[in-house]
């Protein structure tokens, strides 16, 4: 591997770059068969056997991780393609999440739960903390990044718009009926919902617990779970 290209390896792990090359790093062989599985594979590095991977040594391969640890392969993908039509009649929407593992364990829980269609707003889905996190489903859910939760809402019709709160007035999750048609609204870890989701709201829910809240990620996967089953 020449130097000109261990440095641009190294540039992809900056947003800015990121954005501007329209490519961006997996690492892991998992994550790899699944990139290459959506035709999104552009070169594949590995310090060990794998088909149609370059090798390189697996300090190569340290210098270029993102990972404490690092797995002898990684690839540079293209960006995928944003589809902005909701198809599914179950959507979770994930207003101003901050944390790129929160995210990217909310798109695995909603995956595996049946919820298809996800819209974030706020943060950068192709950070390395949040592909880690997704452990793939990144790939087969539909990932719609907006920058206004609110207004993207306001323009679907027929959702049951859930939203998750602390507010003494909410329902218990588990008490309200199960709409045909559900869009579930997580928020902000620090600060929660905003005041005009909050008003746009069909039903505020709350999970009742015997902390004084759970991790935006533990309570998404107890209500994705709970959503899907009554489905």
């Amino acid at each position: 591997m020449t130097n000109a290209k261990l440095k641009y390896l190294k540039k992809l792990k900056n947003k800015n770059f990121r954005d501007q090359e329209n490519f961006f790093i997996i690492e892991g062989f998992h994550l790899v068969e699944e990139a290459l599985k959506k035709d999104i594979v552009v070169e594949i590095y590995a310090s060990v056997e794998f088909k149609n991977a370059i090798k390189v040594s697996q300090s190569i391969i340290d210098s270029i991780s993102s990972n404490k640890t690092s797995q002898p392969i990684i690839a540079i993908c293209k960006k995928m393609n944003v589809n902005y039509e909701v198809k599914s009649k179950r959507i979770l929407v994930l207003e101003n999440i901050n944390d790129p593992g929160n995210l990217g364990t909310l798109v695995r829980s909603a995956f595996a739960f049946g919820f298809n269609d996800v819209i974030v707003e706020g943060v950068d889905i192709y950070n390395h903390k949040f592909l880690q996190a997704s452990q793939g489903a990144f790939f087969y859910v539909n990932l719609i990044k907006v920058k206004n939760a609110v207004d993207f809402l306001k323009s679907l019709h027929n959702y049951q718009i859930y939203v998750t709160t602390l507010r003494s007035d909410a329902f218990e999750y588990d008490a309200v009926e199960n709409p045909k048609w559900l869009a579930l609204v997580l928020g902000n870890e620090a600060n929660g919902i905003s005041l005009e989701m909050e008003k746009l709201a069909s039903k505020l829910i709350y999970i009742k617990t015997n902390f004084e809240s759970l991790n935006v990620a533990s309570a998404g996967a107890i209500l994705l779970n709970h959503f899907k089953n009554l489905n």
